[in-house]
């Protein structure tokens, strides 16, 4: 842990090997993680990305993660 600690400054300052600066990565969104969930069941991103903009759509974009990936899984079993 000390070593990350000592060389975080020092990391951001070292120029890259593409000589672009390293970017952040944006947060993981309620969405990006339950398209994870429903890839790791074994769902295609086509159709769990469909189901979880359906389910987000009627839920709104401050549901809970679990509503979430509920709704998406009723929305996926409608289809078959």
């Amino acid at each position: 842990m000390r070593l990350l600690t000592e060389l975080r400054d020092k990391v951001g300052a070292m120029p890259s090997s593409s000589g672009f600066a390293p970017q952040a990565a944006r947060p993981a969104t309620v969405a990006d993680d339950a398209l994870s969930a429903l890839i790791n069941l074994g769902y295609r991103r086509p159709e769990a990305q469909a189901a979880i903009g359906r389910a987000v759509e009627r839920l709104g974009e401050g549901a809970a993660i679990d509503t979430v990936i509920r709704e998406s899984l009723r929305e996926l079993a409608r289809n078959l």
